[in-house]
């Protein structure tokens, strides 16, 4: 279709790696490991609670039954309503307080609660590198109990990852599951 002159880019915002849905327990894995802490216990709900957990377990639902291309138009036609949502999934319950790094359970990030960048911050500067080095540490020494293997090949630092004026805005870490099918059992 396209003449000898024509240069092709292939260029993608997500990147092009098999998804193993480990991501969506490492929130568990972090609040286990004592970095990421919730608010209240499950059984002492109040009304918006309860709601937000039933979006929540819609959302899940919906997520995982329906077909990509329909998600996609939904998502195109109502994208402050799925923004919204996953915002509130995420961080809904988190003790801002308490908890030194997150993830939102979708990709394998995580952020430092650094105090002076995150609005509720409270991991200081100064305390950073040494908490990314922990984290770092915990993460990558972790075997899956059922066979023994790694769970996690690495887990990078941002600027190990990304270059460019925006490295800034990028995770603070990382990881990169192994591509055997480890599972991991929260």
């Amino acid at each position: 279709f396209a003449g000898e002159d024509t240069i092709l880019l292939v260029v993608s915002d997500h990147g092009a790696r098999y998804d193993s849905g480990l991501a969506r327990a490492l929130p568990s894995w972090l609040e286990q490991l004592g970095h990421l802490t919730y608010l209240e216990d499950r059984s002492r709900r109040g009304p918006k609670s309860l709601a937000v957990a039933a979006a929540a377990k819609i959302y899940r639902e919906l997520d995982k039954r329906l077909p990509s291309e329909v998600k996609h138009k939904l998502a195109a036609r109502l994208p402050q309503v799925r923004n919204r949502v996953q915002v509130m999934m995420s961080f809904a319950r988190v003790d801002w307080s308490q908890t030194r790094v997150y993830t939102d359970g979708q990709r394998p990030e995580i952020w430092i609660n650094l105090k002076g960048r995150q609005s509720q911050g409270i991991v200081e500067t100064g305390q950073y590198e040494a908490l990314r080095s922990q984290i770092i540490e915990q993460l990558t020494s972790a075997v899956c109990q059922e066979t023994g293997k790694p769970l996690v090949r690495r887990v990078l630092r941002r600027e190990e990852a990304y270059s460019g004026p925006f490295v800034e805005r990028s995770p603070d870490l990382i990881v990169e599951w192994v591509d055997e099918g480890a599972g991991l059992d929260i």
